[in-house]
């Protein structure tokens, strides 16, 4: 065997034959590993017992490490939280977020880790190197990370892995289902330290601090102006600009922000005099009951169903008396007590009321819970009117 490219000459500790090894580090493994190809094959592989594993290994211990994965065992345990981990390794790194420990220091800032594979991924910062890179064709997407390269794909697959067990929204994203949750569950464990406000997510009470320091770190760079949110700077930078994104889809209008477009179409909905009371929703199913071109009458009383007396739908949908359905926009207070709405006990009329609006609708009623976003509305009201509107030839 020529030693070109070789570095070192090693006898093997089972044979005893010589053997070469490039200079990959190799150099500085233990003796006990330092042994030729052929006694290599020599050992044993051992196979994962689990049905439908593939997972073989030479070494018992990785075989031990791999079974865990099936039974969910983890054998190691933290002595100051109830956290356990299947790897030693696992809780090793654990222990130091109670520590505080991070032995791994960069070395061309001041900055510190827990973990190696974080200052790996951090010294990208300063070498500029992005090594992970989009394959699909024409994006030249490139990241530091692979969740980052995994998430990115998304936008090209449409894949959205985590679904809600409560209701049929799924996410491309763990962090979206986590705090899409919060919506059922009412959770919001972000809570103000100066007051007593809570949010559902981090970035919320960061900017509800912000009314509390008075801090404004969105500094506009072509003036002396300086905003508490982002989306205020970007509203503001269109004064200096002109440029107005938003355009009305019914005329030849358009604003800088979107909230000026939303009032603007309650122009349009409410034939220039706009109720007061019009919620967003029943704004924006205005607008696509036009589009479809349906008839309808917007929340007027309904001499057939009665609550001490006649009640109001949001909308009745239909050229015919009766109404072919009927469609509600149902607010918070539909699915919980709400003070504005008289507590408890304005809860148990709003149910009772409800209630007597399905029985007498069946499956003519289409009710729009508040968490579903505007633009799924044009979906929802056509896939209902599809099943109820009758076409009648002229």
């Amino acid at each position: 065997m020529s030693d070109k490219g070789y570095k070192e000459v090693y006898k093997c500790s089972k044979c005893r034959c010589k053997y070469f090894i490039k200079d990959f580090g190799f150099t500085r493994l233990k003796e006990r590993y330092r042994t030729c190809l052929k006694c290599r094959e020599k050992r044993q592989i051992m196979k994962c017992d689990f049905v439908g594993c593939k997972f073989s290994t030479t070494d018992s211990g990785n075989l031990t490490k791999h079974k865990r994965i099936h039974t969910g065992e983890k054998p190691y345990k933290c002595d100051q939280c109830d956290k356990s981990f299947s790897q030693n390794s696992s809780l090793t790194t654990h222990k130091r977020t109670h520590t505080g420990e991070k032995p791994y220091e960069c070395d061309q800032c001041d900055k510190s880790f827990s973990v190696r594979h974080h200052l790996t991924t951090h010294k990208r910062i300063h070498t500029g190197e992005k090594p992970y890179e989009c394959e699909f064709e024409g994006c030249d997407y490139k990241c530091t990370q692979t969740f980052n390269l995994t998430r990115h794909k998304r936008t090209h697959t449409g894949e959205k892995p985590f679904e809600c067990d409560e209701c049929d929204k799924s996410f491309p994203q763990n962090v979206n289902l986590t705090n899409h949750k919060r919506t059922h569950t009412g959770e919001k464990p972000y809570e103000c330290d100066q007051c007593n406000e809570s949010f559902s997510r981090s970035h919320h009470l960061t900017t509800h601090k912000r009314t509390h320091t008075g801090e404004k770190p969105y500094a506009c760079d072509q003036c002396d102006k300086s905003f508490s949110r982002s989306h205020h700077l970007t509203n503001h930078k269109r004064t200096h600009t002109g440029e107005k994104p938003y355009a009305c889809d019914q005329c030849d209008k358009s604003f800088s922000k979107n909230g000026d477009l939303t009032k603007h179409k309650n122009f349009h909905c409410n034939r220039g005099n706009p109720s007061k009371n019009t919620s967003a929703a029943e704004l924006h199913t205005i607008l696509v009951l036009k589009e479809l071109g349906l008839l309808f009458i917007h929340g007027s009383p309904y001499d057939n169903v009665k609550h001490i007396k006649p009640l109001q739908f949001d909308f009745r949908v239909g050229p015919d008396t009766p109404y072919q359905f009927f469609i509600e926009t149902d607010g918070e207070q539909h699915t919980k007590p709400n003070t504005l709405y008289g507590g408890e006990e304005g809860f148990k009329i709003i149910q009772l009321r409800d209630k007597i609006k399905n029985d007498y609708c069946g499956d003519r009623l289409l009710r729009i819970p508040h968490t579903v976003p505007l633009k799924d509305y044009r979906k929802l009201i056509l896939d209902f009117a599809t099943r109820h509107i009758i076409v009648y030839d002229e």
